[in-house]
This record gives C-alpha cells, sequence and structure tokens, in this order.
C-alpha cells in the first residue's frame, strides 16, 4: 500500500512540474529540435526514402538481395534518392511556375474586372481616383518600411545557407541510417543493455520498437492517404470538368502528406490555377475540395492513419498543435508518432491495472441469487 501512494505521488509530482513548467519544457524542447535538426530531418529523409528502397530492394531486387546484399542496398537507396528527386524538381520546376503563371493572369484580368464591376455600380473615375490615391499612400509606406528591414536581408541569406547546409547533413545521415539500419539497431539494443539492467534495458528496447513502428505506420499511412486523396480528387474533377484536373490533383496530394491541413493549404495555389480558366470553376472546386475533406475525415483518414497510429483525430490534432508549436512542419512529423507511442503505453498501463484490481477483487455473481429473484417477479 505504501509502494502505491509513493508511486502515485511521483505521477503527481510529474504532473505537477510539467504543468508548472509547460513554457520552460517547451522552449527546452524547441532548442534541443533546433540543435539536432539535420538529424530529425535526416530520420524524416530516411522514413521517406525506406519506403520506395524496401520496395525495390525485395520486389524488383530481390534475387540479387540475397547475391549480394550490400550492392542490393546501394541500387535500391540510389532509386529512392532519384524518385525523390524527381518529385521535388516536379514540384520546385514545373508546379510553382504554373502557379505563378496562373497569379500572373489572375493579376492581368483585375483591370477587365475593374471595368465591368464600375459599369455595374456606377462608380465614376473621381472615386476610383481617391480609392487608387489611397492605395498608393499604403504602398510608399509599405516601401518605407521594407527599406527600414534592410539589414536583415543579411540574416535571411544567412538563414537560407543554414537551411541548405542542414538539408544536406539530414542527407547524409538518412544515407548512413537506411545502408546499414539493421546493423545500427542492433548495435544500439547491445549497448542498451550493456549499460541498463536487463528489466528496464528489455523495456527500453520495447519503447524504441514501438516509436521506430509508428514512424513506419504513420509516415506509410500519410503516403497511402494522400495517393488516395489526390486519386479521388482526379477523379471528382474530371466528372465535374474541372480544369487542370492532373495538375491541380498532384497539388493536393503533394500537400496532403501534411496532416488535416495539407490539402487545405494545397487548394489555395489550385484555387489560383484554375481561377485563370474559370472563377465559377474554381468556386466549385473550393466545394468540392470541402466536402472531400469532410468525406475523407470522416472515413478515409480514420481507416488508413488512425488505425494504423491508434490515435482519435482529437489527440492528432493536439500533436499537431504542439509539434508546430516546438518544431514547425517537422514537428508535426515528429509529435504524431510519439503521441501515439504514449497514448499506448498509458493505455496498457491503466488496462493492466484494472486487470491486477479485478484479479484481486474478483466480482462474485450468485446465480441462486439471480433466480430467486426472478421467481418473484
Amino acid at each position: 500500500m505504501e509502494k502505491k501512494h509513493i508511486r502515485i505521488g511521483i505521477i503527481v509530482a510529474i504532473l505537477s512540474i510539467i504543468v508548472l513548467y509547460l513554457k520552460d519544457i517547451i522552449d527546452i524542447a524547441h532548442w534541443v529540435l533546433v540543435v539536432l535538426k539535420p538529424l530529425f530531418l535526416g530520420i524524416l529523409f530516411a522514413l521517406m526514402l525506406k519506403i520506395p528502397m524496401l520496395f525495390c530492394e525485395r520486389k524488383l531486387l530481390r534475387k540479387l538481395s540475397h547475391k549480394n546484399f550490400k550492392l542490393a542496398r546501394g541500387l535500391s537507396l540510389a532509386f529512392s534518392f532519384l524518385l525523390i528527386v524527381t518529385i521535388f524538381g516536379f514540384f520546385i520546376f514545373v508546379l510553382l511556375p504554373q502557379v505563378g503563371a496562373s497569379f500572373v493572369g489572375v493579376l492581368q484580368e483585375v483591370p477587365e474586372f475593374i471595368d465591368s464591376v464600375m459599369v455595374r455600380f456606377g462608380v465614376t473615375s473621381e472615386i476610383l481616383s481617391e480609392f487608387f490615391l489611397s492605395i498608393e499612400e499604403d504602398i510608399n509606406n509599405i516601401l518605407k518600411q521594407i527599406l527600414a528591414y534592410t539589414p536583415d536581408v543579411m540574416n535571411f541569406i544567412i538563414k537560407t545557407v543554414g537551411s541548405v547546409s542542414n538539408i544536406f547533413f539530414a542527407m547524409t545521415f538518412a544515407v548512413y541510417i537506411l545502408f546499414d539500419m539493421e546493423a545500427m539497431a542492433n548495435r544500439y539494443h547491445k549497448i542498451v543493455h550493456a549499460i541498463m539492467p536487463n528489466k528496464y534495458g528489455k523495456y527500453l528496447s520495447s519503447i524504441t520498437n514501438k516509436v521506430a513502428v509508428q514512424f513506419d505506420n504513420f509516415f506509410n499511412g500519410q503516403l497511402i492517404e494522400a495517393m488516395i486523396l489526390g486519386g479521388i480528387c482526379l477523379v471528382g474533377m474530371l466528372i465535374l470538368q474541372i480544369p487542370y484536373a492532373v495538375l491541380v490533383s498532384t497539388i493536393i496530394a503533394i500537400t496532403a502528406i501534411i496532416p488535416i491541413v495539407g490539402a487545405y493549404i494545397g487548394t489555395i495555389p489550385a484555387v489560383l490555377i484554375i481561377m485563370v480558366e474559370s472563377p465559377i470553376m474554381a468556386l466549385v472546386f473550393v466545394i468540392f475540395i470541402i466536402v472531400l475533406q469532410n468525406v475523407e475525415g470522416d472515413f478515409i483518414y480514420p481507416h488508413v492513419v488512425g488505425n494504423r497510429v491508434a490515435l482519435s483525430p482529437l489527440f492528432v490534432l493536439l500533436a499537431i498543435i504542439v509539434g508546430v508549436a516546438v518544431g514547425g512542419v517537422v514537428g508535426i512529423f515528429i509529435f504524431i508518432p510519439l503521441t501515439s507511442v504514449i497514448y499506448k503505453e498509458v493505455s496498457d498501463y491503466i488496462n493492466n491495472k484494472q486487470k491486477a484490481e479485478n484479479a484481486e477483487n474478483p466480482v462474485v455473481i450468485n446465480l441462486e441469487k439471480i433466480e430467486e429473484n426472478n421467481d418473484k417477479i
């Protein structure tokens, strides 16, 4: 009984410390993510590359893998890099220019739109000139503020160079992780069991395996869900005869990799692209995406991703909020699997405690008493 009270006291003390120093804990976690950002990015890249790498290794190069494992792993890794670079290249050199061209097209349509509005509502040129004079003053004020912040351009360049170096180191980490991941896992478990007591070593190894499995499940589920969403978007746009169906559905599929809000982010450039062709169809597309996201949230996401990470949408949303606060987009992909593992461990602990209490105090059902009561009724 004393041990139970001590354990409850420790849990209450830990929870109290977390609540009291939550902001400091988030700041420390943010600092850790910033310092170790290349490593975390490397793990994320490794998880992204692992899916096509294992497919290539186990399906396309299965015979070579049995004969020369390292050669098969190297070729599979090169195939994965080529695939990811092709996807990112398509996004940067094809999709982004298309979005930019569409935005320019929308701007070119603005004068004609203003003329039609003036004719429709009877706006005079004097009113319009006053309006543009006020806009000119606002633009001048904005330019003055921009010029005041020109010294920060150097800081932006430094940050950009730092981001490029982070990506380079992250890709290097990803290559090392994937090329030798089985041996690295074995070495890790050996070190854990060597420096820790057997009981705690087994528990830490178990937790590590669960985290790795949840990361795999989450990434696989998120990629499958993004492809399904992109496919449904393509079919729906073709049925509704919305222009740029292939291009727009590709944008939606790529941005849908970001959980919950990704498709809505992709909707912004998609609407700009469609608006050049037909503003009415752009409105139809917005309505279509809202309906599609509701269907996806209620039926697709819970079965494809929710079952894999074993989290309700509420906990997924909480993990996203904390992840964004701590580490931005990278934090999202880290905190959802971690939240899943914590949730599973807490649930298992509570269930085991309940089973133990039920075993110590079993509920005895007196069947004779029940029969007597039934006879009286």
